[in-house]
This record gives structure tokens, C-alpha cells and sequence, in this order.
């Protein structure tokens, strides 16, 4: 993990270097936003985008992008709207369907989500994230088999991806198969031990196993990591379940 973002540091002082020396580059500017969208630096990455647009508002790849960068910002419409250029731009570019998969999952448009990311499989079977996304797809509306299949698909592909591991622990919890859930998520913990989803479902798949003081750990891991995340819902309602109450200040 440290090693991976070196590397991405690295490159991303390597293209602010060549950007200052030709700032009209505009492959420089879009590879620039992906980088910075992968450190986490959304706001430089949204700026990357919008210069990469100046110079060139036709490009798909800044248009989808774009697209990214606003699902990561939590910009839903905007998200869309961005992914539905980059495909009139180009309709072959396997991303922009996945970005707009998202989008529409975002907005509780699960059918037309599946719709979108089955369109990117068809462009690049291969890509994982798009696997990974329809299995949340698949999920969020009621289809935990088709759910479970498109997870293991994904990490047929892609061992180490731990939102797959993570993803399928929660659908195996759905179906009943807490256990096995609970052993999917503890590979997702060794892959990606700094995720506080993660650590948020391991904790509600050891609240579910009666393994009380274990999930406390668990949600109390995932707040320390995001204080805006869905473990506050779980641990509190952990704490109802115990008759204890919790304040946010402990």
C-alpha cells in the first residue's frame, strides 16, 4: 500500500513537472486527474478536469474523468450528466458507462444502473470495477444470487480487490451465510486494512455472530478512520441493543 502511493506521488510530481514546462497538454492534464482522483485530492483533481475541458471540450476522457471525480465528490448530478457527454463523445469507452452506472445507483435507478454496467462489460468484460459495481447493483435490488456471481467474478479476475471481498461479505450476511461473510470480510481486512467500510461491515457481520465486544472494536476502528461513515449508525444502534448510551465526545 505505502509502496502504491509513492508511485502515484511520484507521478503525479513527474506531470505537475511537465505541465509547468507545457501546460497545453492535454493528455498531461487528464492522466494528471486520475492520479490525483486516486490520492484522494478531488478538489486539484476537478481543477485538472476543467483545464483538460479548456483545451479540449470534445474529449471523452476528460468527460469521463470528470464524471469520477464528481461520484467521488458525492456530485450525483453532475456525475451524470458528465458521464452522458463522455458517451455522446464516444460510445465506446467502457468507463463512462461504468461512471454512469454509479451515477444512476446513486440516484436509487438500480434497474438502469445494471443496464449501464452490463453495457461496460459488453465494451471490456474484464473490467473489475464494473463487475463489482453490478454485484452492488444486483444487491441493492433484491438479486443476492445474480449479487454473489458478479463478486466472484470479479475476484476471479482480481484477487486483491478488496471492495469485491468486502461487497460479498455483506451478501453472504443477506443470504443467511453470516459465517462465510464473515471470512470473506477478513480478506478484505488483510487487503485493506485503512478502509472504514470494511471495518464497518466486519463489525456488523461480528455484531450479527453474537461477537459483541469484537464488533465494538470494529465500528469504534471504522469511526476512527472516517467520522462520516455508517459505522456511527451501527455502533449506536449497538449500544440501543445494549442499553448503554453512547455520546459522540467518548
Amino acid at each position: 500500500m505505502f509502496m502504491k502511493a509513492h508511485m502515484l506521488f511520484l507521478k503525479v510530481t513527474k506531470l505537475n513537472l511537465a505541465l509547468k514546462l507545457d501546460p497545453d497538454q492535454l493528455g498531461g492534464w487528464v492522466s494528471l486527474s486520475v492520479c490525483l482522483h486516486d490520492t484522494g485530492e478531488l478538489n486539484d483533481a476537478l481543477q485538472a478536469c476543467q483545464i483538460a475541458l479548456k483545451l479540449d471540450p470534445a474529449s471523452p476522457a476528460a468527460w469521463t474523468n470528470l464524471s469520477m471525480v464528481h461520484l467521488a465528490l458525492a456530485q450525483v448530478e453532475e456525475a451524470y450528466v458528465a458521464a452522458k457527454e463522455a458517451i455522446r463523445l464516444n460510445p465506446q469507452l467502457a468507463e463512462s458507462y461504468l461512471n454512469l452506472g454509479n451515477a444512476l445507483h446513486a440516484q436509487g435507478a438500480w434497474i438502469d444502473a445494471i443496464s449501464a454496467f452490463r453495457k461496460a462489460l459488453a465494451l471490456k468484460p474484464d473490467l473489475v470495477p464494473a463487475l463489482s459495481s453490478l454485484g452492488n447493483a444486483f444487491r441493492a435490488n433484491d438479486q443476492l444470487d445474480d449479487a454473489l456471481d458478479a463478486f466472484d467474478q470479479a475476484l476471479t479476475l482480481r484477487p486483491d480487490y478488496f471492495q469485491a471481498h468486502s461487497n460479498r461479505a455483506i451478501t453472504l450476511r443477506a443470504l443467511g451465510r453470516v459465517q462465510e461473510g464473515l471470512t470473506s470480510c477478513q480478506q478484505a481486512l488483510k487487503l485493506a486494512s485503512g478502509s472504514a467500510d470494511v471495518h464497518s461491515n466486519h463489525g456488523v457481520l461480528l455484531h450479527e455472530l453474537g461477537l459483541l465486544k469484537q464488533a465494538e472494536h470494529a465500528y469504534r476502528h471504522a469511526i476512527a478512520l472516517d467520522q462520516i461513515n455508517q459505522a456511527i449508525t451501527h455502533f449506536i444502534g449497538y449500544f440501543s441493543w445494549r442499553n448503554i448510551i453512547w455520546y459522540s465526545h467518548h
